[in-house]
């Protein structure tokens, strides 16, 4: 294994990279031969991670997830071969298989022994800050440090993950695929976008960055923008949204809503129609069902014999046994959807200094005086109170230097 950047003017083998200092932990050929690792080179500095397997737990710390013990550890070589440790962590973060080879791994005065473990490493990823690990059903983040590893708690996912094939971190959002699956998970808002591919061919890698992904299939490369949902659509992709759509806005949505919280006549043959006419939508005349775009609340979706409204989520409203009731949405199966809630049409909001701006607000007192400035007359003064507080800070300008 070999450095390379992209003009491939760095070529040299972590095996001719020493240090000064003899450490055990600075012996990165050592290291390197005891498990799994990962490389990359950027802006004039190597990074190596070697991941060692260090024995097993006796139950596993996630819910069917692996019990296998990993040893992490970081460094930093520059184009001088000069190597800056970044510590190392212990976690189970990946399931490992056996090999041939034999290990003994010495951390202060303890020696641990065993089968090399092998990994591809998949759920693993190279950011600036750090190591990012997806598990089973957590996301890890490991910050480089120069001592200990200062980590946060795992962030739990609301979907499993189950060692994606492929993780990709960019700024505060992590990207990861499986199979015919992509999903963002945004670190800062706790949201978790799924991107269901209905093309043919496999997702194999993915590379995120601020605005989007690079999508790696069995037949194409592909550019993804989450939020352009034209980049989405004409890609053949079918996004969700995790956790739930908010507040529910349009008139027709919330019309709906009323009406899935209300039981319905006993006997109604189709309850999904039925609440559709209770709630008084339009849906429009050329209804088709589309397998790729958003799904959004009220869109009916049907998903085998399984028939209702998408609420967030992933959760489908139905009727079942005499009342409505959530049912959680298989993102592994096809989804068919169509969409009956109208829009509300655009609402025109002038300036408020516009001289035909027509303001339904009585008029309001200007100062003490009791003078009042009706809208629509041809008095240009301030009427409104929020008008009288940028009235007085426009007077205390009034001689500042600047």
């Amino acid at each position: 294994m070999r450095f390379l950047d992209v003009r491939g003017n760095r070529n040299f083998s972590p095996k001719d990279v020493f240090a000064r200092d003899r450490r055990p932990e600075f012996d990165i050929p050592t290291a390197i031969s005891q498990g799994p690792c990962l490389f990359s080179w950027d802006r004039g500095l190597g990074t190596v991670i070697s991941v060692a397997r260090m024995g097993q737990l006796q139950t596993p710390s996630e819910p069917n997830g692996t019990q296998d013990l990993s040893y992490v550890r970081a460094w930093r070589v520059n184009a001088r071969r000069q190597v800056q440790f970044l510590g190392g962590y212990f976690a189970p973060l990946v399931p490992f298989g056996d090999s041939n080879g034999f290990n003994e791994i010495k951390i202060g005065t303890r020696t641990y022994s065993g089968a090399v473990g092998l990994s591809r490493l998949n759920n693993f990823a190279i950011t600036n800050e750090g190591v990012v690990a997806v598990t089973k059903s957590q996301i890890r983040a490991l910050p480089f440090q120069k001592r200990n590893w200062d980590v946060d708690d795992p962030i739990q996912l609301p979907i499993e993950a189950n060692y994606p094939s492929s993780v990709s971190g960019s700024g505060n959002s992590v990207w990861y695929a499986d199979g015919k699956r992509i999903f963002q998970y945004a670190v800062d808002s706790g949201s978790l976008s799924v991107f269901i591919r209905k093309k043919s061919g496999e997702i194999r890698s993915v590379a995120g960055d601020e605005t989007g992904v690079w999508i790696v299939t069995d037949t194409s490369v592909d550019r993804l923008s989450a939020s352009d949902p034209d980049s989405v659509r004409d890609l053949g992709y079918l996004q969700l949204e995790v956790q739930g759509v908010g507040p529910v806005f349009g008139k027709d949505r919330r019309q709906l809503k009323k009406v899935l919280e209300s039981p319905l006549p006993v006997g109604t043959e189709d309850p999904v129609w039925a609440a559709i006419k209770r709630s008084g939508i339009k849906p429009p005349a050329n209804l088709k069902s589309a397998a790729v775009g958003d799904l959004s609340y009220g869109d009916i979706v049907t998903q085998g014999t399984m028939k209702g409204f998408f609420v967030g989520n992933l959760q489908i409203r139905r009727w079942e046994n005499g009342q409505w009731a959530n049912a959680p949405l298989d993102v592994t199966q096809p989804i068919q959807f169509v969409r009956v809630c109208r829009e509300d049409p655009p609402v025109r909001r002038p300036n408020m200094w516009d001289s035909d701006y027509n303001d339904p607000i009585a008029p309001v007192p200007i100062g003490n005086n009791g003078i009042k400035w009706v809208p629509g007359s041809t008095y240009d003064q301030p009427y409104r109170p929020q008008h009288q507080v940028m009235k007085s800070t426009i007077q205390s300008w009034l001689g500042t230097p600047y």
